[in-house]
């Protein structure tokens, strides 16, 4: 039933249905918390706890309540770092740490030189990982290394589409990433160019999920960051042409 949750709430948060997404998320991580403390050598409910508090924290963000979003990615990356001293073989745990160590959206748990350390460790184990690639990129640019950041989010986009997870909605996400290292490489043209690339394939996902549709957080902050530094402008409007969620005042419950 959990598991059956954690799905439906990701397509209700792709489809914009986000407090239908928080009430069916509150609810799974009940349950994945009862399996937790009845089966404490298991690790899925343990992990799939750590998503969805992650997913919940995405969807509180999204809808103005920072405090309580602080709090789920907090109780999210807690329970990852744990995975990782808890199984360090298990690469996969360490991928998902990669990637709030290096992109979440409070930045109190962004540390982009371990995710740089976790992410070249894994891709020695498995050097064709783009996810991996593609944080690596990411934590790099956090630090300021632009060229490595570039070559990195360039090694991202070289493998097929099966080699990413989500890769449905990657494109965009990479792309603002690319744009935004041209950027601060002096490539203004190149940065444009890859910005407005950008844009559309964000535009294509998101309208390929229903008039609905919202992109997902991860994307609509790196598209912020990346209109303030290409186009001097900090608001966003969504595919639909409206204020993206991240920007809007909302009545809320």
């Amino acid at each position: 039933m959990a598991h059956t949750q954690f799905y439906l709430a990701d397509l209700l948060m792709h489809t914009g249905r986000l407090f239908e997404a928080e009430e069916v998320l509150r609810d799974a991580i009940d349950r994945y918390e009862r399996l937790v403390a009845d089966f404490p050598g298991l690790g899925s409910p343990k992990r799939q706890t750590a998503i969805c508090y992650e997913q919940l924290g995405e969807v509180l963000w999204m809808t103005n309540r920072l405090d309580g979003a602080k709090e789920a990615m907090r109780r999210s990356f807690i329970l990852k770092d744990e995975k990782v001293a808890e199984f360090p073989r298990v690469m996969w745990y360490r991928l998902r740490l990669v990637r709030v160590l290096a992109n979440c959206p409070d930045a109190e748990f962004r540390d982009p030189q371990r995710a740089v350390e976790l992410a070249t460790d894994f891709l020695e184990k498995a050097p064709d990982n783009s996810d991996a690639w593609l944080y690596l990129g990411i934590a790099q640019y956090r630090l300021g290394e632009w060229h490595s950041a570039l070559e990195a989010l360039h090694r991202s986009m070289e493998f097929s589409p099966e080699d990413i997870e989500f890769h449905s909605e990657h494109y965009s996400f990479q792309w603002f990433h690319l744009a935004l290292a041209h950027w601060q490489l002096g490539d203004k043209e190149q940065a444009r160019n890859t910005y407005d690339r950008a844009v559309e394939a964000m535009r294509d996902e998101t309208s390929n999920l229903g008039a609905e549709a919202i992109p997902r957080l991860k994307i609509q902050l790196v598209h912020e960051e990346a209109k303030r530094l290409i186009d001097g402008s900090g608001q966003v409007t969504s595919p639909s042409g409206t204020d993206s969620p991240a920007n809007q005042e909302k009545d809320l419950p």
